[in-house]
């Protein structure tokens, strides 16, 4: 009984406390759009407020219901759409909640934005840092490959809602070190996101610390990733093969410690980020946090919804960027599948 509940809780109200702050994690803007100070506190800017958060909880109680369902039922195939209906119906809430502020927003002043940084945002100290992930990738495929002999002809590699085995891989270069291959495509793609916020991103005063806490996300998540792909990876040269690498107490914590991971380092920044002026027009934004400005020199931009950094769609290396990145993990997801 209690698996039944908090395994959907797990998915499920993470991501509906991430969409319930969102709103309120940046001033200046509201649902992407650039409001007056006094807006938010307005009966017309509550109003929309309060139904993009009723549909949130909304959300959040049909999914949790429809992953319950799934738990209980044994039927895994309804936790896909149990997890996805919140992320993709407030998405949509999130447009019509931009179109209801749209008419009440403000022309901005016309600024200079100045690009010259007056702290480098990668400090030489941290550079060994960033070799982590691989070195935790590189050496689970040493280890591996030392233990080779050892490995079953066949093996679990996915388990049900009992915790019993129900999927199984052959001993062969693929099925040995898929998930690792796996890991390091997501680790390139990362990788890519970082340079590109690295280099492509402005450098104003009171950038330097948004831009560093993003990469400090991206760090903590490569990092947790590769070592959770390592454990998962070190399955079949382990003493009990035909066991779940990973204890249900474990993948209860996981979710809410990747968004937690990711959330830390611009919690601390809130203020910079509140206080440093965007400069980025309104028209150029859709979805929320989908950019697109041919006349924009910066590759990335600070989010207007929630935190972090975009892509700009309208910069050709941007496009480029992005095609080559999805091209790349379509081609190791269709040769590990």
């Amino acid at each position: 009984m209690l698996w039944l509940i908090l395994f959907p809780l797990t998915v499920t109200l993470p991501t509906a406390v991430l969409f319930h702050l969102l709103p309120a994690w940046r001033t200046g803007t509201y649902f992407a759009v650039r409001v007056a100070s006094d807006f938010r506190d307005s009966s017309e800017g509550g109003d929309v407020l309060v139904q993009y958060r009723r549909i949130n909880a909304i959300l959040f109680a049909i999914g949790t219901a429809l992953m319950a369902f799934g738990v209980a039922g044994k039927l895994p195939w309804i936790l896909v759409p149990g997890s996805l209906i919140q992320p993709l119906g407030m998405m949509a809430a999130t447009y019509i909640a931009r179109k209801q502020v749209w008419p009440h927003r403000q022309t901005p002043q016309t600024q200079r934005v100045a690009e010259l940084a007056i702290e480098d945002p990668l400090p030489v100290w941290t550079f060994p840092l960033w070799i982590l992930p691989p070195m935790i990738l590189g050496g689970a495929a040493w280890y591996i490959s030392q233990h080779w002999n050892s490995i079953p002809d066949t093996f679990p590699v996915h388990w049900g809602l009992d915790n019993q085995p129900n999927g199984w891989e052959h001993k062969s270069f693929k099925g040995v070190y898929g998930s690792l291959i796996t890991a390091a495509s997501t680790m390139i793609l990362l990788y890519g996101a970082a340079v590109l916020i690295l280099f492509g991103a402005r450098r104003g005063v009171g950038e330097i610390r948004l831009i560093r806490a993003s990469l400090t996300s991206l760090l903590g998540i490569m990092t947790s990733v590769s070592l959770l792909m390592a454990v998962i990876a070190l399955g079949p040269v382990s003493s009990q093969p035909n066991s779940s690498p990973l204890s249900t107490s474990f993948a209860l914590a996981l979710p809410v410690g990747l968004i937690a991971i990711s959330l830390l380092p611009m919690w601390f920044v809130r203020k910079d980020a509140a206080d440093n002026a965007d400069s980025t027009p309104d028209e150029c934004w859709s979805m929320g946090n989908l950019y697109s400005n041919p006349d924009d020199p910066a590759l990335m931009v600070r989010n207007r919804l929630g935190f972090g950094y975009s892509p700009n769609f309208g910069h050709p290396v941007a496009k480029f960027a992005f095609l080559l990145m999805f091209a790349q993990l379509i081609a190791v997801l269709v040769y590990v599948a």
